[in-house]
């Protein structure tokens, strides 16, 4: 079996020397930088399994890293360390591409947990797809490709983190049904912890910008009030809302 790759980038080498450990003996392999301009060039020479990023480093703003990568179509599940708790901050790390975040200080096994818990979402999404290129999914004007992980509005690309898109692949596997937050947490977070709550409604949000003629009356991913949300073909003619 191929041991899966972490690359981290930390310029705080109390840190390097906490997290590294502890994720070898996870059994991954991990390559550090401590700057974001070779974090950055290290992630678009080299395939990872997954990328642990500082918001603060010494030559450039982790935000910026993190841009840069999905700018240049690299999709590898981002976890953003941070010592900012303050919500726009979140909302701008999952906007410029992050799929989680652990706020500084934290314990380092939360940290392998979560790098775990992203690395089974992009599993069920291989497992779901088979591995192989298949029939695209059909749903209105999108189309869904698991096996290239990419999503197409009118034959238009839609640019989507990994996340975003585990999130989207989530709903049209599961047309029709509603989910709350709780269970959206559980199937595509592998959590059942109420601080994941904020990160559901972000995505939620950013999927519709992405994906909504108006993301303000949503068509396709639907608020079920009362209960949380569901996934729809609006060219069907028995939806009942």
């Amino acid at each position: 079996m191929r041991q899966r790759k972490v690359l981290l980038i930390e310029d705080d080498r109390d840190l390097i020397r906490a997290i590294r450990p502890a994720l070898e003996e996870a059994g991954f392999a991990v390559m550090v930088t401590e700057k974001g301009r070779e974090g950055l060039e290290k992630a678009t020479s080299d395939t990872y399994d997954a990328i642990v990023l500082d918001v603060g480093l010494p030559d450039t703003d982790g935000y910026e890293v993190c841009q840069a990568l999905r700018a240049a179509n690299v999709h590898t599940p981002l976890l953003f360390l941070t010592s900012r708790n303050d919500e726009v901050d979140r909302v701008t790390g999952f906007a410029v591409g992050a799929d989680d975040y652990v706020t500084k200080p934290f314990s380092v096994r939360e940290l392998v947990f979560r790098i775990k818990a992203l690395l089974r979402r992009w599993e069920w999404v291989e497992k779901k797809s088979g591995g192989e290129v298949e029939t695209a999914i059909l749903v209105g004007d999108l189309r869904v490709e698991p096996a290239q992980r990419r999503c197409y509005l009118k034959d238009s690309e839609i640019e989507l983190s990994a996340l975003e898109f585990d999130v989207l692949f989530f709903f049209v596997q599961n047309l029709g049904k509603p989910y709350s937050r709780e269970q959206l947490m559980e199937q595509i977070w592998a959590v059942n912890s109420s601080n994941f709550a904020a990160s559901v409604t972000t995505q939620i949000s950013r999927l519709r910008r992405k994906i909504e003629p108006d993301p303000a009356n949503p068509t396709y991913l639907r608020t079920v009030y009362g209960v949380g949300y569901r996934f729809v073909d609006p060219e069907r003619d028995d939806i009942v809302e």
